[in-house]
């Protein structure tokens, strides 16, 4: 049996030629990335994450994209179902109402959704800022894509974007006309309805308008009040009007509004009532708060989470709407100009938050507010 030592030179000379083999491969492999999608077939991504078109592949951002036929076969209704596929996000209805939104990208964002604090991670519909959580759970239909940037977006976005940002763009008309509708029936009397649909009113306009309609009876029960606990009644309604005077021209008018009637969601007690609760006048069948007071074993702890004994009561509505304008002016094949103007409107009107899940007054919180926002927005994009 022969056996073959090598010396310390002739290694290096095996590496040096594997090294020479390598480098000589490696520009056969990584031929530029437009070339390769068309190569092998592979559909080109298109993101706005840095507020101009470009492929996913050149966008040095930690980026997830969903587009509108991927989010119809997972079956989303909102944007909340978009953490089931996106690493560090969380999108969850917060308490209170089933609009209002508690969003956080890699451990940031905001836990109580307070009308006066902006969230740490930004929302945004075509460029236009949500500035808060109420009436920000969004309807996903009649859109082109969502895009969640996650990491600080100051730069381009703002700084409520620590956290990261979420872009809501709805899809531009068509040459043609267009109408499509969708029906979901679920489990607790879930029936929705949305249809959207579009029009040339001649060869440089054209209108179109989306409306979606969702209904689910409640997942509990108030048992003080014996209404329905969360439970979705909602509409959500879009107008576009689009103008393309020339090709270098764009301009895109769009009216929004989303309508939340389903009722307050109070809390829920994990504990039984304290003894010394029970001094307290509180009214319920069977007790009058002139004559006596309530034993404190009038309010158990119920074994369905979302049933409660709240007394403040289950009205609720919340209204978010708004108005926009895009102008886009492509100078040459280097430059486009772009001006975003809006105008939002939130409002509140609900009886409050019952935090202590009981009919007793002891941490009942009032949270009818109005709020408005403007965006004005001028860029430059270099494409």
């Amino acid at each position: 049996m022969t056996s073959v030592q090598r010396t310390l030179p002739a290694r290096l000379l095996l590496a040096g030629v594997s090294a020479a083999a390598l480098a000589t491969s490696i520009p056969v492999v990584a031929q530029d990335s437009a070339d390769d999608d068309e190569a092998f077939g592979i559909d080109t991504i298109v993101v706005t994450a840095r507020r101009r078109d470009e492929s996913i592949v050149d966008v040095p951002i930690a980026l997830t994209t969903f587009d509108a036929n991927k989010l119809d076969m997972r079956g989303a209704l909102d944007i909340t179902a978009l953490q089931r596929n996106t690493p560090n996000l969380t999108l969850q209805v917060s308490r209170g109402t089933n609009s209002t939104l508690t969003a956080f990208i890699r451990g940031i964002g905001q836990q109580d959704p307070l009308w006066g604090f902006e969230p740490g991670v930004g929302l945004y519909v075509d460029d236009v800022y949500i500035a808060r959580p109420q009436g920000a759970i969004l309807d996903i239909f009649d859109i082109e894509r969502l895009e969640v940037l996650r990491g600080p977006q100051g730069t381009l976005y703002g700084r409520n974007t620590i956290g990261g940002a979420i872009k809501y763009i709805t899809r531009r008309l068509g040459a043609e006309t267009e109408f499509k509708v969708r029906a979901n029936v679920g489990t607790y009397g879930q029936h929705d309805v949305v249809a959207s649909g579009s029009t040339p009113l001649s060869d440089k306009l054209a209108i179109g308008a989306a409306f979606g309609w969702y209904n689910r009876d409640g997942y509990g029960t108030n048992q003080y009040t014996d209404a329905e606990t969360n439970n979705k009644q909602s509409f959500a309604a879009r107008v576009t009007l689009e103008a393309t005077p020339s090709p270098d021209l764009f301009f895109r008018l769009s009216a929004d509004r989303t309508d939340d009637d389903s009722n307050a969601n109070h809390g829920h007690r994990e504990t039984p009532v304290p003894a010394d609760w029970a001094v307290l006048p509180i009214a319920l069948p069977g007790y009058s708060p002139s004559a006596e007071p309530v034993p404190a074993g009038a309010f158990p702890v119920q074994e369905n989470k979302y049933d409660t004994w709240a007394g403040l009561g289950d009205a609720n509505e919340v209204i978010t709407q708004g108005i926009s304008l895009l102008a886009e002016w492509t100078v040459n094949d280097t430059v486009t100009l772009k001006s975003i103007t809006a105008y939002r409107e939130g409002i509140t009107r609900t009886a409050g938050i019952d935090f202590d899940g009981t009919p007793a007054p002891i941490l009942d919180i009032a949270s009818s507010v109005r709020s408005t926002t403007t965006t004005s927005s001028r860029r430059n994009c270099r494409l």
